[in-house]
């Protein structure tokens, strides 16, 4: 029996929608250097500024989105885990299994789990970042984290460990996407998933939308981050498996911040442009590399958009639920986990036995 630990990271989240929990965690997501490269003691400065004005107006949103749970992205997170756990343990019962949850940023801090995971001396670590793309704006701080958790133990000896680089193009994620978005057509339909056909569904005024989170438009051109080109392949897989030609979806770019160039185009302004060009047009919009529902969806895409889309003459609009907790992104997860199962196995059978 091998111990296999897996460690699913997220962005974070406050741990109470208050002006100074927003205002602490806002503080550790923007001064990492990942996401704003900037000089450090100009952007100190502006960092203070933003976090005295900003705070406040975020925490209003995100009591607007919180549960008796706390807040969705870490609800549901918790849901993944503990979902997870019992999945594996079931499905691979020759292993024993620990799953832990670890936010890049905020509790329970993924720096501080990766301490505990290794004292629990795994056999191997597997740590699956929920980014199905790869930017150095998310899934590195991810490294980072990791990095310092097992630094922290100042020991000689770390156990093997996997990192899920990125899954934008895996099978089980598009199939999972696929199922969601028929899956909302259904319900908004009232009809059985089987009498579903997106290519009849879709059209040039009623659209499918597919939101990705921003990033610096100088970090695509100039450093090389590959995520838009990850973004546009996740796209492309998708609207093929749905059978939708180009005038029945639109790929764009959502939550912009600062004043730097952002990659376009950008959600708001086109659900804007479209539905002032369409009126009466509707729009179905989802958000393929976010893991679990959170502020930026629950709130920016499914009413700040909403609210923007049927003011300038749009008729019908919805969101379709990211992946969550639905059983088709837990199998989605399984999948990836399994060839770093299979290796640990393999290892574990060529080991030379000495009697």
């Amino acid at each position: 029996m091998a111990k296999i630990s897996v460690i699913l990271a997220n962005l974070g989240t406050p741990e109470v929608p208050t002006s100074q929990a927003v205002s602490q965690y806002l503080g550790e997501f923007l001064s990492d250097p990942r996401v704003v490269d900037v000089s450090q003691p100009k952007w100190g400065i502006i960092l203070r500024i933003i976090r005295f004005f900003r705070a406040p107006k975020v925490a209003k949103i995100y009591q607007s989105v919180w549960t008796e749970q706390g807040s969705p992205l870490l609800s549901i997170s918790n849901q993944q885990r503990d979902q997870l756990q019992a999945t594996l343990s079931k499905q691979f019962p020759q292993h024993e299994w620990t799953v832990v949850l670890g936010m890049t940023y905020g509790q329970p801090s993924l720096k501080e789990v990766t301490t505990q995971v290794f004292n629990h001396e795994p056999e191997h670590v597997i740590v699956l970042p929920l980014y199905p793309q790869f930017s150095s704006t998310t899934v590195l701080p991810v490294i980072d984290a990791f990095n310092r958790g097992y630094a922290d133990k100042n020991q000689r000896f770390v156990p093997p460990f996997s990192i899920v680089n990125n899954y934008h193009l895996d099978a089980s994620y598009i199939k999972a996407l696929v199922h969601s978005i028929k899956a909302h057509i259904a319900k908004q339909e009232n009809l059985t998933l089987e009498q579903v056909e997106p290519a009849k569904y879709f059209s040039a005024t009623n659209k499918l939308f597919l939101s990705y989170h921003g990033i610096p438009t100088r970090y695509a051109q100039e450093l090389a981050d590959p995520y838009p080109q990850q973004c546009e392949t996740t796209t492309q897989a998708v609207v093929h498996a749905l059978g939708l030609n180009a005038e029945q979806y639109q790929m764009t770019y959502q939550s912009v911040f600062g004043k730097e160039p952002w990659l376009v185009p950008q959600t708001d302004q086109t659900l804007t442009s479209y539905a002032q060009a369409n009126p009466g047009a509707s729009a179905m919009v989802i958000c393929p590399g976010f893991a679990a529902d959170c502020i930026e969806t629950l709130e920016e895409i499914d009413e700040a958009n909403r609210e923007l889309f049927l003011h300038h003459g749009g008729k019908n609009y919805s969101m379709v639920p990211c992946l969550n907790a639905s059983p088709e992104h837990l199998e989605m997860m399984v999948s990836l986990l399994q060839p770093y199962i299979a290796l640990v196995e393999a290892q574990n059978s060529n080991q030379y036995k000495i009697n």
